[in-house]
């Protein structure tokens, strides 16, 4: 089984990194002359996370559910065996759920992310001219967590050495007075994090969002009333060689308990799910956002 926590090193040219272009943009990789043997790490893009509930003192409102993290691949392959050009559509993160209207106590759902592809011709369909293809993370939905995407592996990479991984779901809200639900990292992906929640009956406090529990850097949801979830962070491909990968998806904002706005959720990184909306306590209006989850990625190194 390959080690999907590092990125093998790079001490040349023979390294390229393909960020999201949109849904439809399709970009092309040359194979470098002089190598033997390329790797392939790929992403699919994160779910939005949903935005808060809204409804004053006389109502339930919740925070939202995290979205879900995109599918994860890791394949070495010999040079010789695929052809000269492939063909990459990177996914773009879904975003975050719109501003829910009063009286929708369950606040919006988040996107869905993209799919990333890696193919020898421009198909997302024709599975003979697929290499695989790195599955979107839902977004989050009320009480329905954003699920982290799947991998699907066609005939040329069947035969590799490679890994997949389906990506981490996003943090379930909790229909209730308390804290969102937080995460807890165990892929170089997360999903996103819980916004707060409050609770007609219960409710005599506000109440923070979820956190991104990592054993490196952990990222914080919204810690006082209103506060907005904490963005998550990308281990970027250009700092260290080798060097630890990972990404995070976002906190959870903070409810509100005083009548105004609960905190926006923190948008993902790299692959990762959006933080959901905390609650609004407002008497009319709009609440806040669901954050974006974070585009897919492709990483190629030759050797």
């Amino acid at each position: 089984m390959l080690d999907l926590q590092h990125i093998p090193s790079y001490t040349n040219p023979k390294f390229q990194v393909f960020y999201a272009g949109g849904t439809t943009t399709w970009q092309t990789w040359t194979k470098p002359k002089g190598c033997s043997m390329i790797h392939i790490f790929a992403l699919g893009a994160g779910g939005g996370g949903g935005s808060g509930g809204v409804n004053n003192s006389a109502g339930n409102r919740f925070g939202n559910s995290g979205g879900g993290a995109g599918g994860i691949m890791s394949a070495f392959i010999p040079a010789n065996l695929i052809p000269d050009i492939l063909y990459i559509q990177v996914g773009k993160g879904g975003p975050g759920g719109a501003p829910a209207s009063f009286g929708a106590t369950g606040g919006t759902a988040g996107t869905s992310g993209g799919i990333t592809y890696v193919a020898t011709r421009i198909t997302t369909t024709i599975e003979s001219d697929l290499l695989f293809a790195c599955f979107n993370g839902t977004g989050g939905n009320g009480g329905t967590v954003g699920a982290g995407g799947g991998v699907a592996v066609y005939d040329l990479i069947e035969m590799m050495l490679y890994t997949s991984v389906t990506g981490q779901s996003g943090a379930v809200r909790i229909n209730g007075s308390a804290a969102g639900s937080s995460i807890t990292a165990t892929l170089p992906t997360t999903g996103g994090a819980a916004g707060g929640s409050l609770a007609v009956a219960t409710a005599t406090v506000f109440t923070a969002g979820g956190d991104i529990v990592h054993p490196i850097n952990t990222i914080k949801g919204g810690q006082i009333e209103g506060e907005r979830g904490s963005g998550g962070v990308n281990q970027t491909p250009s700092i260290n060689l080798p060097y630890l990968f990972f990404t995070t998806g976002g906190a959870g904002g903070a409810s509100n308990f005083t009548g105004g706005l609960g905190g926006d959720g923190g948008p993902g990184g790299f692959g990762s799910g959006g933080g959901a909306g905390g609650a609004n306590t407002l008497a009319s209006g709009t609440g806040n956002r669901g954050g974006n989850g974070g585009d897919g990625l492709v990483i190629i190194t030759c050797y």
